[in-house]
């Protein structure tokens, strides 16, 4: 506990910017936002989140000197045999780009193969935003992990770093664990670059 505490008071404070389309509600968003903040918080990470411009417009591609944005959009990304993935980054060599990419249209799809449509009809909007909204965050909270340590691999554990999700750990009660190593919270420490931090 103490060593938590003390991690807390030595890392700094993170801005991260969100841009999202339109018709990705702002309720969903501060959801997904939420529930990866809940999981990093753990750690000692502070973030502040501030939405960009709603107005549709395609963000220009980030260079690796950029602050770190996130992107929710209806991206489909890259199949990975026969999974599809709710959030990914890009490399550079070893390098993350400062962009995460989440994809609304696969969480949906997701929520629609763990309950039929006939059920989804049944169920309230804002039931339905929750379940896509808990699924975006962890995948969220997993790509920081990824950007963050500049971890291109993933570990063979249950918690946070995983591959493979089941539906249980994507929509459950039940949130990953952010489980840091001494070494990765090293990585961590110097990863907290000046391009980062929130002007106090």
């Amino acid at each position: 506990m103490l060593a938590a505490i003390a991690l807390a008071a030595a890392l700094p404070t993170i801005s991260i910017t969100v841009h999202a389309s339109p018709d990705v509600s702002p309720r969903l968003i501060k959801w997904v936002v939420d529930e990866a903040d809940d999981i990093w918080r753990g750690a000692g990470v502070r973030i502040a989140w501030t939405l960009e411009s709603r107005d549709g417009t395609v963000p220009a591609t980030r260079s690796l000197e950029d602050p770190l944005r996130v992107v929710i959009d209806h991206e489909r990304g890259t199949r990975l045999g026969g999974e599809v993935a709710l959030g990914w980054v890009v490399f550079e060599g070893d390098r993350p780009r400062p962009e995460i990419h989440l994809s609304y249209a696969n969480a949906v799809a997701g929520v629609e193969r763990i309950a039929p449509r006939a059920m989804l009809n049944m169920l309230a909007r804002m039931r339905v935003d929750e379940l896509v909204a808990t699924a975006l965050g962890r995948a969220l909270a997993h790509e920081l992990g990824h950007y963050l340590l500049e971890l291109k691999d993933h570990s063979e554990d249950d918690a946070l770093m995983h591959a493979s999700w089941t539906a249980e750990e994507l929509f459950g009660a039940e949130p990953p664990r952010l489980r840091l190593n001494a070494a990765e919270r090293r990585a961590l420490a110097s990863k907290l670059s000046p391009a980062l931090l929130t002007k106090r």
